[in-house]
Parts: C-alpha cells; structure tokens; sequence
C-alpha cells in the first residue's frame, strides 16, 4: 500500500496538476472547445509543459543535488516555502504569456486561482502544512464546477475523474503520513474554493 501511495503521490505531483486541470476542463466545457480549436490547443499545452512541469522540475533537480531539497516532495518548511516561491515565479510567467496571447479568459481566470493558491501556501507555510497535492486537486474540482456555472455545461464523468483523483491523492498522502488529515481537508477545500470563484466568476488581471 505504501509503494502504491507514493505512486499515486508522484503521478498527482503538484508539479502536474495545472497541465491535468486544462485538459480535463477543456474537455469537460463544449464552450471552450468552440472558443479553442484542438489545433490550438497544441501550442498552449506546450507553453504549459514547459513552464509548469519541465522548467519547475529542473530547478527542483537541481537544488536537490545541491542539498537545497531533500525531497522533491517538499516536506520540510523551508523546502516548501522555496518549491512554492519557484511554482508561483514559472506559474506567473505562464500567466502573463497568456495574457499576451489573447486566450479566453476563463483560461486566464485558472492561473489566478492557481497563483492565489500558493501565495496563501507561502503565506501560512511557518504556522501550517497544508497539503499542495490536495489543494492541487481540489483546485481541478474547483475550476470544473465553477465553469458549469460560468458556462452551464459541465462533463459528468470528467466531474467524477477529477473527485476520484482527489478521493486517491488525498488516501495517499493521509497513508504516507504525509499530512494530518486536518491539512489535507484544508488544502482540499482552499483550492476548490478559490479556483471555483476565479473560474466562475472569471476573474482575472
């Protein structure tokens, strides 16, 4: 159980979960697949990954060998508040690139939400440990339900991937030892709730 929990730790990385996010909420919203051609969304994604999954995963590689990191999981205080400092410089750039690139801006609103996410993780680091790979996920439930709100369209069994995703990652991380269950609760209800009122409402800068 404990090798299946780190497994599903890994594959539900923080790291991940913004390039999940666009695609389960692509495909769970027929407006946006109007808006947004399959053709286009190749280019996006590639910003994405590079950005949010190659470049972050880099820098934490690298300071893991300098002995900045122990884990690329974060587990310690100062590691965290560092991880989070570098997610939320590399989720910032993608931000204002997609700014310049004229997407939707329900696209945009996803980055605002993911980005007052870790600024609050930053903020609380030194008193609490909530769970970023929770709040990762409840931020994908988050952005779905509140496009159905926004949009009034919404993919059931995308809606049913996303929960069962986060049911798992939290199982996870609750296995590990990784967080009490009270930090996976919070990371899970934080991150629903701010990508739900960025989505919805589409808000943005």
């Amino acid at each position: 159980m404990q090798h299946f929990a780190r497994f599903i730790s890994f594959v539900f990385h923080p790291v991940f979960v913004p390039v999940y996010m666009v695609l389960l909420v692509y495909g769970s919203d027929p407006y946006l697949q109007y808006l947004i051609p399959i053709s286009r969304m190749k280019p996006i994604l590639l910003l994405l990954l590079v950005n949010t999954i190659i470049m972050p995963l880099l820098t934490f590689f690298y300071l893991k060998k300098k002995g900045v990191f122990t884990s690329l999981f974060l587990e310690e205080k100062n590691e965290r508040k560092i991880g989070v400092l570098i997610l939320f410089v590399f989720h910032l750039v993608t931000y204002v690139l997609w700014r310049k690139i004229d997407l939707p801006g329900t696209f945009i609103s996803l980055f605002l939400g993911i980005l007052l996410s870790l600024m609050i993780v930053f903020l609380i680091s030194n008193y609490f440990k909530i769970s970023l790979h929770s709040l990762a996920f409840g931020g994908v439930v988050g952005a779905i339900v509140g496009l159905y709100r926004a949009h009034g369209f919404i993919d059931y069994s995308i809606l049913a991937i996303a929960i069962m995703g986060l049911g798992m990652i939290s199982s996870a991380r609750l296995i590990l030892k990784a967080h009490r269950p009270v930090e996976v609760n919070w990371g899970a209800l934080c991150g629903f709730v701010l990508l739900y009122i960025t989505a919805g409402f589409t808000l943005y800068l």
